[in-house]
Protein backbone atom coordinates (compact mmCIF):
# COMPACT_ATOMS: atom_id res chain seq x y z
CA UNK A 1 0.00 0.00 0.00
CA UNK A 2 0.99 3.17 -1.17
CA UNK A 3 1.38 5.68 2.08
CA UNK A 4 2.37 8.89 0.66
CA UNK A 5 3.38 11.09 3.25
CA UNK A 6 6.66 13.32 3.55
CA UNK A 7 7.62 13.12 6.66
CA UNK A 8 10.65 10.87 7.26
CA UNK A 9 9.53 8.96 10.19
CA UNK A 10 6.05 8.11 8.74
CA UNK A 11 7.22 8.20 5.38
CA UNK A 12 9.51 5.12 7.02
CA UNK A 13 6.39 3.80 8.34
CA UNK A 14 4.49 3.41 5.17
CA UNK A 15 6.94 1.42 3.36
CA UNK A 16 7.10 -0.76 6.69
CA UNK A 17 3.70 -1.58 6.18
CA UNK A 18 4.09 -1.70 2.10
CA UNK A 19 6.70 -4.46 2.89
CA UNK A 20 6.99 -5.61 6.54
CA UNK A 21 9.99 -8.29 5.97
CA UNK A 22 12.31 -5.32 4.73
CA UNK A 23 14.35 -3.98 7.43
CA UNK A 24 14.58 -0.40 8.27
CA UNK A 25 16.05 2.30 6.28
CA UNK A 26 16.70 4.43 9.63
CA UNK A 27 18.54 2.95 12.28
CA UNK A 28 18.99 4.07 15.82
CA UNK A 29 22.99 4.63 15.06
CA UNK A 30 22.11 6.79 12.22
CA UNK A 31 18.82 8.27 12.97
CA UNK A 32 17.54 8.01 16.15
CA UNK A 33 14.77 10.46 16.00
CA UNK A 34 13.55 9.38 13.03
CA UNK A 35 14.16 5.94 13.86
CA UNK A 36 12.28 5.96 17.29
CA UNK A 37 9.45 8.43 15.27
CA UNK A 38 9.06 5.04 12.77
CA UNK A 39 8.85 2.59 15.67
CA UNK A 40 5.85 4.23 17.35
CA UNK A 41 3.95 4.73 13.77
CA UNK A 42 4.46 1.02 13.15
CA UNK A 43 2.42 0.05 15.98
CA UNK A 44 -0.33 2.77 14.23
CA UNK A 45 -2.64 1.09 11.66
CA UNK A 46 -2.95 2.55 7.71
CA UNK A 47 -6.13 5.02 8.61
CA UNK A 48 -4.27 6.17 11.57
CA UNK A 49 -1.35 7.44 9.43
CA UNK A 50 -3.79 8.20 6.91
CA UNK A 51 -5.94 10.74 9.27
CA UNK A 52 -2.21 12.50 10.49
CA UNK A 53 -1.61 12.84 6.53
CA UNK A 54 -5.06 14.67 6.25
CA UNK A 55 -4.27 16.68 9.96
CA UNK A 56 -0.96 18.09 8.05
CA UNK A 57 -3.08 18.99 4.85
CA UNK A 58 -5.05 21.15 6.83
CA UNK A 59 -2.77 22.85 8.59
CA UNK A 60 -0.13 22.94 5.93
CA UNK A 61 -1.45 24.69 2.54
CA UNK A 62 -3.21 21.96 1.69
CA UNK A 63 -5.25 21.70 -2.14
CA UNK A 64 -2.93 19.80 -4.04
CA UNK A 65 -3.56 21.48 -6.99
CA UNK A 66 -3.11 24.61 -5.79
CA UNK A 67 -0.23 23.46 -3.74
CA UNK A 68 1.49 22.25 -7.47
CA UNK A 69 1.33 26.08 -8.03
CA UNK A 70 3.58 27.42 -5.27
CA UNK A 71 7.18 27.32 -4.72
CA UNK A 72 9.04 25.25 -2.37
CA UNK A 73 10.35 26.61 0.88
CA UNK A 74 14.26 25.93 -0.44
CA UNK A 75 13.09 28.03 -3.74
CA UNK A 76 12.33 30.71 -1.74
CA UNK A 77 15.15 30.79 0.36
CA UNK A 78 17.45 30.71 -2.56
CA UNK A 79 16.26 33.56 -4.39
CA UNK A 80 15.98 35.57 -1.26
CA UNK A 81 19.58 35.14 -0.58
CA UNK A 82 20.52 35.70 -4.29
CA UNK A 83 18.12 38.73 -4.60
CA UNK A 84 19.95 40.17 -1.54
CA UNK A 85 23.36 39.56 -3.00
CA UNK A 86 24.33 36.82 -0.62
CA UNK A 87 24.61 39.03 2.67
CA UNK A 88 25.55 38.32 5.84
CA UNK A 89 22.61 37.57 7.53
CA UNK A 90 18.93 37.51 7.33
CA UNK A 91 16.15 36.43 9.48
CA UNK A 92 12.69 36.12 7.67
CA UNK A 93 9.17 34.36 8.11
CA UNK A 94 7.28 33.38 5.25
CA UNK A 95 3.88 32.03 5.79
CA UNK A 96 3.21 27.94 5.21
CA UNK A 97 0.01 29.08 3.21
CA UNK A 98 2.38 30.81 0.60
CA UNK A 99 4.68 27.80 -0.42
CA UNK A 100 5.45 24.36 -0.80
CA UNK A 101 7.08 22.78 2.03
CA UNK A 102 9.62 20.43 1.28
CA UNK A 103 11.85 21.23 4.13
CA UNK A 104 9.80 20.08 6.67
CA UNK A 105 11.68 18.93 10.08
CA UNK A 106 15.03 20.06 9.27
CA UNK A 107 16.11 22.82 12.11
CA UNK A 108 19.78 23.61 11.49
CA UNK A 109 21.27 22.53 8.25
CA UNK A 110 23.94 24.34 5.70
CA UNK A 111 22.55 25.69 2.62
CA UNK A 112 25.15 26.87 -0.07
CA UNK A 113 24.05 29.46 -2.64
CA UNK A 114 26.34 31.10 -5.18
CA UNK A 115 29.78 31.08 -3.43
CA UNK A 116 28.81 31.18 0.32
CA UNK A 117 27.69 28.60 2.60
CA UNK A 118 24.73 29.67 5.14
CA UNK A 119 23.88 28.07 8.61
CA UNK A 120 19.85 28.26 8.32
CA UNK A 121 17.84 27.93 11.61
CA UNK A 122 14.45 27.49 10.95
CA UNK A 123 11.34 26.69 12.65
CA UNK A 124 7.89 26.27 12.29
CA UNK A 125 5.99 28.96 13.98
CA UNK A 126 2.38 28.80 12.68
CA UNK A 127 1.07 30.46 10.48
CA UNK A 128 4.91 30.98 9.33
CA UNK A 129 7.71 29.58 8.94
CA UNK A 130 11.25 31.54 10.43
CA UNK A 131 14.52 31.31 9.10
CA UNK A 132 17.69 32.81 10.32
CA UNK A 133 20.37 32.60 7.47
CA UNK A 134 24.03 33.16 8.86
CA UNK A 135 26.96 33.51 6.37
CA UNK A 136 29.27 30.91 7.48
CA UNK A 137 31.65 27.91 6.83
CA UNK A 138 30.04 24.92 5.97
CA UNK A 139 30.34 22.33 9.39
CA UNK A 140 28.33 18.82 10.20
CA UNK A 141 25.32 20.13 11.91
CA UNK A 142 23.45 16.93 12.20
CA UNK A 143 23.58 16.77 16.21
CA UNK A 144 22.21 20.62 16.51
CA UNK A 145 19.76 19.86 14.49
CA UNK A 146 18.46 16.69 16.57
CA UNK A 147 18.69 18.44 19.70
CA UNK A 148 16.88 21.26 18.13
CA UNK A 149 14.20 18.66 17.29
CA UNK A 150 14.34 17.28 19.84
CA UNK A 151 13.42 19.92 22.39
CA UNK A 152 10.46 20.88 19.73
CA UNK A 153 9.20 17.49 19.87
CA UNK A 154 9.34 17.75 24.03
CA UNK A 155 7.83 21.43 24.33
CA UNK A 156 5.10 19.93 22.10
CA UNK A 157 5.59 22.42 20.15
CA UNK A 158 4.00 25.24 21.82
CA UNK A 159 6.81 27.48 22.40
CA UNK A 160 7.01 27.65 18.62
CA UNK A 161 2.68 28.36 18.26
CA UNK A 162 3.66 30.88 20.59
CA UNK A 163 5.84 32.45 18.82
CA UNK A 164 3.76 32.44 15.54
CA UNK A 165 0.84 34.37 17.21
CA UNK A 166 3.33 36.75 18.54
CA UNK A 167 4.94 37.51 15.45
CA UNK A 168 1.15 37.96 13.33
CA UNK A 169 1.28 41.13 15.71
CA UNK A 170 5.03 42.38 15.94
CA UNK A 171 5.53 41.93 11.88
CA UNK A 172 6.16 45.70 10.98
CA UNK A 173 7.55 44.93 7.46
CA UNK A 174 7.10 42.84 3.72
CA UNK A 175 9.28 42.36 1.58
CA UNK A 176 8.55 40.30 -2.21
CA UNK A 177 11.08 36.98 -3.17
CA UNK A 178 10.79 36.31 -7.07
CA UNK A 179 10.74 32.71 -7.55
CA UNK A 180 9.50 30.59 -11.12
CA UNK A 181 6.75 30.21 -9.26
CA UNK A 182 5.45 34.10 -8.72
CA UNK A 183 5.85 36.50 -6.19
CA UNK A 184 5.92 35.51 -2.55
CA UNK A 185 5.60 37.71 0.15
CA UNK A 186 8.09 37.41 3.11
CA UNK A 187 7.84 39.12 7.07
CA UNK A 188 10.00 40.81 8.70
CA UNK A 189 9.86 42.74 12.05
CA UNK A 190 11.73 45.08 11.32
CA UNK A 191 13.33 46.24 7.29
CA UNK A 192 16.90 45.12 7.68
CA UNK A 193 19.89 46.82 6.01
CA UNK A 194 21.20 44.00 4.27
CA UNK A 195 25.16 44.92 4.15
CA UNK A 196 25.33 45.07 7.39
CA UNK A 197 27.08 42.17 9.66
CA UNK A 198 24.73 42.93 12.75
Amino acid sequence: MDVRIREPATLLAGQLLAAQSKPLAVTPANDPLDYYCALHLIDCNVPTLKRMQQVRRIFYNSNSKNNKLKPTSSEVLTSYLRQCNEPPWTSYFIKYSSIREDQWGKSHFNWNVGQSNYHILRTGCFPYIKYHCTKRAAQNLTLDDYFFRCIKVINLGIPCLAYGIAATFLIKHIEYVNTTKGTVKIYFLYPEDKGSIY
